[in-house]
């Protein structure tokens, strides 16, 4: 159990998400990808949960039988993801502790958490994922700039032509990431 800890926007999600799916055994279904960004409680979060891989999410108990249940009919699955579940750190905890406690079968799924902070568990190992660098590599855009144009692409595609362009992206990358 991996936990890639640091502030919004420094890409946890992206690099766990490239690592998860880079992985050849994980192709055909193999990644189990929670995004649990949405969900202000942990009531919320299992609820998320529970509308999109069908499980009956009343409590926590009942939640994580489902949650195990899952997981025994995915027998391809190599990694969980679960992803931004600040807001729902007991839900979070308690999915991973699933597979940490079932059967032999899962020794091998390798999980990933994305947080500000850790999930508190003995067998997690954190890793720190730092701000983007806002220093403009030759020619072209800073790191954090490059992250804010593609992520801004999926809802527009700026042109970044000019050199005004790039100073008020390299700005708004700076005051954003800094």
């Amino acid at each position: 159990l991996v936990t890639l800890l640091g502030p919004p926007g420094v890409g946890k999600s992206a690099l766990a998400r490239a690592f998860a799916f880079a992985d050849e055994r994980a192709a055909n279904g193999g990644v189990v990808l929670i995004d649990l960004s949405a969900a202000r409680n942990d009531q919320e979060a299992r609820d998320l949960v529970g509308r999109t891989l069908g499980l009956l999410a009343t409590d926590e108990e009942t939640f994580a039988a489902g949650w195990a249940a899952h997981l025994a009919s995915c027998p391809s699955t190599r990694w969980v993801l679960i992803d931004g579940g600040d807001a729902a750190l007991r839900t979070a905890s308690c999915m991973m502790q699933v597979v940490l406690s079932s059967s032999p079968e899962y020794s091998d799924v390798k999980m990933l958490f994305t947080a500000r902070t850790t999930l508190g568990l003995e067998e997690e190992r954190c890793l720190t994922v730092g701000p983007l660098d806002t220093k403009p590599c030759a020619p072209g855009l800073s790191p954090a700039a490059e992250l804010l144009v593609s992520r801004s692409s999926v809802w527009t595609a700026p042109e970044v032509s000019t050199d005004d362009d790039r100073a008020a992206l390299e700005g708004l990358a700076k005051r954003t990431d800094g």
